[in-house]
Order: structure tokens, then sequence, then C-alpha cells
């Protein structure tokens, strides 16, 4: 601070970050799959320290963040079928301590907070399916549809947060392409992707749904 040096106290941290999976194979072309895992993210040296002041903007850092913390689960059903594959998805991600850093641009100078959010959970449902039709074996097909729920289930900070969608996290989002390769020098692909309306902000006060921002 100027000519003022600001000395931290030490701090440590540790996490781990198990997984697992077990699958039943019923020889019969379906595959049913469990899986679990938790992931750990820990703050970033500028997320911790390196806050900053300027004449058009604030960044509020905060030495006393905690790791983020995601326990993930996943029930999957995978079919074989002779021109291509199938697979359906069930799955949740709880996360403990996310860390987020937004701005406030309607002060001057804007502020940027970077804080933890005690609990997310997202839940959602994926469907995905690959094929080549054997009577064109040149032509492949992918594509995927995925709706998903994030929720804030928890914030001391504020909470009037709680309830709100995460951010930049659409409900709905898919992908479709097709690919055709009638010799090994030559490829032509068309893809179309598809993301539903999102929030770019906790507060979930985005007044103009169709842009970002």
């Amino acid at each position: 601070a100027g000519a003022t040096a600001i000395d931290y106290a030490d701090r440590d941290l540790t996490g781990t970050s198990p997984k697992a999976s077990i699958a039943f194979d019923s020889g019969e072309d379906w595959t049913l799959r469990l899986s679990l895992g938790r992931g750990v993210r820990f703050p970033t040296v500028s997320e911790l320290f390196q806050g900053t002041s300027t004449a058009s903007s604030i960044t509020v850092n905060d030495p006393s963040l905690e790791a983020e913390i995601s326990d993930a689960v996943e029930l999957t059903l995978e079919r074989d079928l002779a021109i291509g594959h199938v697979r359906a998805s069930l799955f949740q991600d709880d996360v403990r301590d996310s860390i987020s850093a937004q701005t406030n641009i309607a002060v001057t100078p804007h502020v940027t907070n970077v804080q933890n959010i005690d609990r997310v959970r997202s839940r959602g449902v994926e469907l995905a399916l690959s094929a080549a039709p054997a009577a064109w074996p040149a032509l492949s097909l992918s594509g995927n549809l995925a709706y998903v729920r994030t929720r804030i289930l928890g914030n001391r900070n504020n909470p009037t947060y709680v309830g709100a969608e995460w951010p930049r996290v659409p409900r709905w989002r898919g992908n479709l392409q097709t690919a055709y390769r009638p010799s090994p020098e030559w490829l032509a692909s068309l893809g179309v992707h598809y993301s539903g309306r999102m929030y770019n902000r906790l507060e979930n006060d985005d007044i103009h749904p169709d842009v970002y921002g």
C-alpha cells in the first residue's frame, strides 16, 4: 500500500481429489456406468493478493479465499448400434466455496469483487449420438443435447444470491455436426451449435437476454 508493507499471515491448504467408476456390461451392447469424483481448485495468486486501484477500476482481492471443492456424480447408459453409438447421462455437480470475480459497472470507478460462493449445485441430463451409416461409409453424424439447472444454494456474503442461476451456464445447449470424407485427401463438414439464455451476473438482473453482458 504505497510505501507501507503489508505482511499476510502464512496459510496452508491441502486437498484430495479421488475418483471412482464402476460399470456393468450386459454383453449385449449395453453398458451402465456410475462415476464419482471430487475436484479441488485452489485460489490463484491474483485472486488472493493482487488487488488493484486505478482511476477507472478497483479490484478487491481476498487473501482468505477457500479452495473450490466439487463433488460430482454421473450415471451413464450406453448402447452400441450397428451404425454407431448412443449415450444418455444423468449428472450432478455440487460445488462448495466456488470462486467468483464479478465487476460492478454501475459505479465509477468500476469495482471487481473476488469472493467465495458457499454452495452451487448443477443437475442435468445429456443425450449424445454418433453414427456412420453403412450405406454411406464416407458420411458421419454426431451430436448432443443437454439440459442443466444450476442454482446458488447458499451464500453468507450476500444471501440475496440464493436461488439465482449460476452465470454463463445455459439451461439448454446442443451440437450437431456432419462430416463427409470422399477420399483421404478431402473432408467437408457442417456443424450447428445452440445455447439457450444464460445470465452474466450473480444477481440474474441482465436486462438484454439476446446479447452477452
